[in-house]
C-alpha cells in the first residue's frame, strides 16, 4: 500500500570502497526513502541495486526486487543453488517480493535483460533518486523520462562532478529545478575514521618493525592481496554488511587482509583460481628482492601479481605441516598426475603462462598461525 521508490547508480568497479561518494550516498537514500514511508523497488548482480537490496532487507524494510532472469526455482539447479547461496537471505523474508518479466527459457542476452529490468524499476517507482549515474546511458534516460511524467526525482550533487557522477549533473542541469537536490555535505563528510586508523596502525608498525637489510634464508612467504568482493570465509551477506556499516576492513586491501589473518589467527585457504577446487593456501620460495623484479600488473584480475604485505614462515615447520613444491607443467600433465597430487598442479606453458619464477608452494586447508612462534 505504500508508493515506491528506487535508487538508481551507474555500473562500479569490482573493487568497492566504503567511503566512495556513490556507496554513502546509496545507504543515505535508502534511510531517507524508508523513513519518508516508501516501499524500495531493486535489483541483484550489481554493487548499486546490492547494496540497495541488502539495506533495506537488513532493515526488514517492504522490498519488491526485479530479477534480470527467472525466478530461482525457475532456473537450472547450478545457477539456482548460486543464486541461494549469494542471495538466500532476500528469500528468507516476508517483506520481500522477487519478481520478473523473464521466463526460465529467456534467450535474450544480459545486457537487453538489464536494461529491461532497470525500466521496469523506473515505471514502478513514484519517486527515482539518483545516487551517481554517468553521463550516458540507460539510467540517464530513464531519469529524463521520469521528470517528463511528474514523477519525483532526487539527485545528489558532488562537489566536484568526475565521470561516476556527471550523469547526475546533466539531471541536475536540464531539470529546470524539477529535480530535488541533496548537497554532499548532508550525507558525505569525505574520507572515514576507518581509514585513518589504518593509516596511523600502517605508521605504528613501520616505526616499530625490526628492520632487516637481508632477507633470512629458510622461509616460505605467503603474500598477501587485495580482495574484490567478499573475503574467503565471509558470506556475500557479510561483505555488504561491512560495506553498508563501513566497516574498517571493508576496502579488503592487501593491509587489510593481513590484518584479519592476524585477527582471526589463520590464513584461510581458497579453491579460487586453483585447479581441483580443493582449498589451498599458497606461499613463495622468493626472496622479497626477487618478488620486486617479477611482480607487474595483471589487468584481468585488476591489482599486481604481488604487493607489499606478507607473512613469512619457516621452510621447514610448514613443510612437517605438509607444504609442498608447486609441479609446473602443460594441459596434458594435469592429466596424469595422480589425484591426491593435482592440487599441487600449475600450468606453465610459456610464454603466455609463465610462472615457474614465482617459486610457489602450497598447503591444504587453512593454516593456523598460533602453531608458531
Amino acid at each position: 500500500k505504500q508508493p515506491f521508490a528506487t535508487v538508481f547508480n551507474s555500473r562500479k568497479p569490482r573493487l568497492l570502497d566504503p567511503d566512495d561518494f556513490w556507496l554513502r550516498g546509496t545507504v543515505f537514500l535508502a534511510d531517507k526513502l524508508a523513513e519518508e514511508g516508501f516501499s524500495l523497488v531493486s535489483s541483484t548482480g550489481t554493487a548499486g541495486y546490492d547494496i540497495l537490496s541488502f539495506k533495506a532487507w537488513k532493515a526488514n524494510h517492504p522490498l519488491v526486487v526485479v530479477l534480470d532472469h527467472a525466478l530461482p526455482p525457475m532456473l537450472p539447479d547450478s545457477e539456482s543453488n548460486k543464486f541461494s547461496d549469494k542471495y538466500g537471505w532476500l528469500l528468507d523474508n516476508n517483506r520481500t517480493i522477487l519478481i520478473t518479466p523473464f521466463p526460465s527459457n529467456s534467450m535474450m542476452e544480459r545486457k537487453k535483460r538489464m536494461i529491461l529490468r532497470d525500466k521496469i524499476i523506473a515505471m514502478l517507482s513514484n519517486t527515482i533518486a539518483i545516487a551517481a549515474i554517468r553521463n550516458r546511458g540507460n539510467m540517464v534516460d530513464l531519469a529524463k523520462k521520469a521528470m517528463k511524467s511528474g514523477k519525483n526525482v532526487l539527485v545528489l550533487r558532488q562537489e566536484k562532478f568526475d565521470h561516476q557522477t556527471k550523469g547526475n549533473q546533466k539531471i541536475f542541469q536540464i531539470s529546470s529545478g524539477k529535480a530535488k537536490v541533496i548537497e554532499s555535505h548532508e550525507f558525505y563528510a569525505g574520507r572515514s575514521t576507518s581509514q585513518v586508523t589504518t593509516r596511523l596502525i600502517r605508521k605504528t608498525i613501520e616505526k616499530s618493525g625490526k628492520i632487516v637489510t637481508t632477507f633470512p634464508s629458510g622461509y616460505l612467504i605467503h603474500f598477501t592481496r587485495q580482495c574484490p568482493g567478499p573475503w574467503s570465509g565471509q558470506s556475500y551477506s557479510e561483505y555488504l554488511e561491512s560495506l553498508v556499516e563501513n566497516h574498517p576492513d571493508a576496502y579488503h586491501t592487501a593491509f587489510e587482509t593481513l590484518r584479519r589473518i592476524l585477527r582471526d589467527g589463520r590464513i584461510r585457504a581458497s579453491s579460487k583460481m586453483y585447479r581441483g577446487n580443493i582449498p589451498v593456501v599458497s606461499f613463495t620460495e622468493c626472496l622479497p628482492e626477487e618478488i620486486i623484479e617479477i611482480t607487474k600488473w595483471n589487468p584481468a584480475l585488476i591489482r599486481w601479481t604481488f604487493e607489499p604485505y606478507g607473512i613469512a614462515f619457516p621452510k621447514k615447520a610448514l613443510m612437517e605441516l605438509g607444504a609442498k613444491p608447486v609441479l609446473y607443467g602443460k594441459n596434458s600433465d594435469y592429466k596424469e598426475l595422480p589425484r591426491n597430487k593435482r592440487y599441487l598442479f600449475q600450468l606453465h606453458d610459456p610464454p603466455d603462462k609463465s610462472w615457474k619464477q614465482e617459486k610457489e608452494w602450497r598447503i591444504k586447508d587453512d593454516l593456523l598461525i598460533d602453531k608458531f612462534d
